[in-house]
């Protein structure tokens, strides 16, 4: 979540004075559901969550491969960066 929050304040927000980044984090039935959301100027169409040309991205996905999770991108007026696992309660 640390590189998708400085990604947000480094780039969502150039040539604005102000906006805003929020952080969800969502706990029910044994399942965690994580999002970044902000209303900046978006993320290009070339930039996907597969894509591992991107050294950021490519750090977040493996971290989110090896929780079992899905990390998943929507472009609506800005960005939403969902991370969604469940809680293995094996120790």
């Amino acid at each position: 979540m640390n590189e998708l929050i400085s990604n947000s304040l480094k780039y969502a927000f150039q040539r604005r004075s102000n906006g805003i980044t929020e952080i969800k984090l969502i706990s029910k039935s044994g399942k965690i559901s994580l999002s970044l959301v902000d209303n900046g100027i978006g993320i290009s169409e070339e930039i996907t969550v597969e894509n591992r040309d991107i050294l950021g991205l490519q750090l977040v996905s493996t971290l989110v491969e090896q929780m079992e999770g899905q990390l998943h991108l929507e472009r609506n007026n800005g960005i939403k960066f969902t991370i969604s696992f469940t809680i293995n309660n094996e120790a």
